[in-house]
C-alpha cells in the first residue's frame, strides 16, 4: 500500500512545534500553506474541525482555489449539519476542487469540545450517530428518488472518499460496518488504518 503524505491547513500560523501567532484568521495563511504543501509534494492536507475554528468547507474552497493537485481531507462532525445538506455541501466542494476532496468523519474527540457545540451525547452514541449519518450521506448521493427516513434516538442531527479515526472498540466497529456497505457508485471509500479498516 502506498504511503500518503498528509499535511495540515490552519487559518493561522501554528503547528505542534510552532505556537499560534498572528490574527485568529488569515486567508493568506490558508492560501500560502496550501501552496507550500503542494510545492513540497504533499498528497493531501487535513482541514481540522474544532468548535473555535473557522468553517472547514470555506477553508477547503479557498485552499482549492489556489492549488491544482493538492487533495483535501475535510474533518466533519456528524450531528450539526443535516445529512442531506452535508451531502450537497461535500459534493459541491468536491466539484469545485476538481474531485480532490475526501471527508474525515469525526465522531467526537474531547467531551469539552463537544459540549462547546452543545453536544452532550455519549461516546458510544456518537459513533452510532456517525454510522447512521454516513448511511444517509450515501443514500443522498446514490438513490435516484427522494426517500423518507426516521432517525434513531441519537439522530444524525457524488461519491466522496471517507475517513474515520479512533482506536476504541466502537470506533473500529463503526468503521468496519461502514466499509462493508457495498455500492457500485461508492468506490472512493477510504478508512483510516488506525481504525483497522483498509482502503
Amino acid at each position: 500500500m502506498p504511503v500518503e503524505l498528509i499535511g495540515w491547513i490552519a487559518p493561522r500560523v501554528s503547528s505542534e512545534l510552532i505556537p499560534a501567532a498572528g490574527p485568529p484568521f488569515d486567508a493568506e495563511v490558508v492560501a500560502e500553506t496550501a501552496r507550500i504543501h503542494e510545492r513540497a509534494g504533499f498528497d493531501r492536507v487535513l482541514i481540522g474541525y474544532f468548535t473555535d475554528a473557522p468553517d472547514g468547507f470555506l477553508i477547503g474552497a479557498h485552499a482549492a482555489s489556489v492549488t491544482e493537485r493538492l487533495q483535501f481531507l475535510l474533518a466533519h462532525r456528524p450531528g450539526f449539519v443535516a445529512p442531506p445538506l452535508a451531502a450537497r455541501k461535500l459534493a459541491t466542494l468536491d466539484q469545485l476542487s476538481g474531485g480532490r476532496l475526501a471527508v474525515h468523519i469525526i465522531s467526537g474527540g474531547s467531551e469539552a469540545d463537544q459540549a462547546k457545540d452543545g453536544d452532550w451525547t455519549s461516546h458510544e452514541a456518537r459513533y452510532r450517530r456517525s454510522a447512521e449519518y454516513l448511511s444517509l450521506l450515501r443514500r443522498t448521493w446514490t438513490e435516484p428518488e427522494p426517500f423518507d427516513y426516521e432517525a434513531s434516538s441519537t439522530g444524525p442531527g457524488g461519491p466522496i472518499r471517507r475517513s474515520g479515526a479512533g482506536n476504541s472498540h466502537i470506533s473500529r466497529s463503526t468503521a468496519a460496518a461502514v466499509r462493508k456497505q457495498p455500492s457500485k457508485r461508492w468506490r472512493r471509500m477510504s478508512m483510516c488504518t488506525c481504525c483497522g479498516a483498509n482502503r
